[in-house]
């Protein structure tokens, strides 16, 4: 009798240890903090350079799967950009000569992140509603006529001190996949910043052209700030988790598979002067290409490249 009332408090304790394990694993999940990815950067370029990065037989052939595309949201808004597409990132393009029609006065770029699980964007919105006056909406996107959720927006809202660069949150609506292109791979559904850009290059690729694109992803965005832009960046980022520190004159800031350079300036325009990225095949030499007067895309020995903007 002893040894088994003996047996039955093990096995009570043991249960008792089981639940309480799945109790603390649950109440870190329901804590845990979303990874918070670079999505797409996007940046308004003076007329020249933008029409010398459209017209780009290297940028359309070789270096990345591209499109000029007007693009139709919530029913009443519609812009213009080019689009670059990497495996996880991309990044757009607006001429200058149009942009004004579609952006705020004195928006020079802008970098949207992502999370890649549902509803993410709900802990994110309120950990940016807890630091600043943050709000939440669906976009959608027009296929055939009908508008179809595209993805949940959330951002800080500014208001008539709204920074140079604009920064949001986006998490991509989980039939989004399933409404736009359905016949296109990738074959399965998903919120990935990878499955939407599958979608997006096999929109605008032959099916029976190979992927051979250089273009792998963005790792790296430098920008110039000033004081009240840089102190607005480095709230939303640390909300996001980023971390930052100081190397010389410039602030380096850390978040999943990104690096963001920071040069401050004391006055004047902040903007985003370049980015470095990956690429999916190994250059045997240094290659350049000029877009514009002051924009150059170099390839280095190696699998790197870099955009100066």
């Amino acid at each position: 009798m002893c040894k088994t009332f003996k047996i039955f408090v093990e096995m009570v304790a043991a249960v008792s240890l089981l639940l309480a394990l799945i109790g603390m694993t649950m109440h870190r999940e329901k804590n845990r903090s979303p990874e918070v990815y670079l999505n797409h950067f996007f940046l308004i370029l003076d007329s020249p350079t933008y029409q010398d990065i459209v017209e780009s037989d290297f940028i359309k052939n070789d270096f990345a799967h591209f499109e000029e595309r007007t693009t139709v949201v919530n029913n009443d808004e519609s812009y213009i950009g080019a689009y670059v597409y990497g495996e996880n990132t991309y990044f757009e393009f607006f001429d200058e000569s149009q942009s004004q029609d579609f952006m705020p006065t004195g928006l020079t770029s802008g970098m949207a992140f992502s999370v890649e699980k549902k509803d993410e964007i709900r802990i994110i919105q309120k950990k940016l509603k807890a630091y600043k006056n943050a709000y939440i909406a669906l976009r959608s996107r027009e296929f055939n006529g009908v508008q179809i959720p595209w993805f949940y927006m959330s951002a800080v809202f500014y208001g008539k001190s709204a920074p140079n660069i604009m920064t949001w949150v986006m998490e991509y609506h989980e039939n989004f996949l399933e409404k736009w292109h359905p016949d296109l791979v990738p074959s399965s559904s998903g919120i990935t910043r990878n499955h939407i850009l599958q979608r997006y290059a096999a929109k605008i690729t032959e099916p029976d052209l190979p992927n051979n694109k250089i273009l792998k992803d963005v790792i790296e965005v430098n920008l110039r700030l000033n004081p009240a832009d840089l102190e607005v960046l480095k709230g939303e980022l640390t909300v996001f988790g980023y971390t930052f520190s100081q190397e010389g004159d410039k602030i380096i800031c850390l978040g999943p598979d990104v690096e963001i350079i920071i040069d401050v300036i004391d006055a004047g325009q902040s903007r985003i002067t370049g980015i470095e990225m990956s690429t999916h095949f190994r250059q045997e030499k240094e290659t350049s290409y000029s877009f514009g007067e002051t924009s150059r895309l170099t390839l280095h020995p190696g699998n790197t490249a870099t955009w100066i903007f």
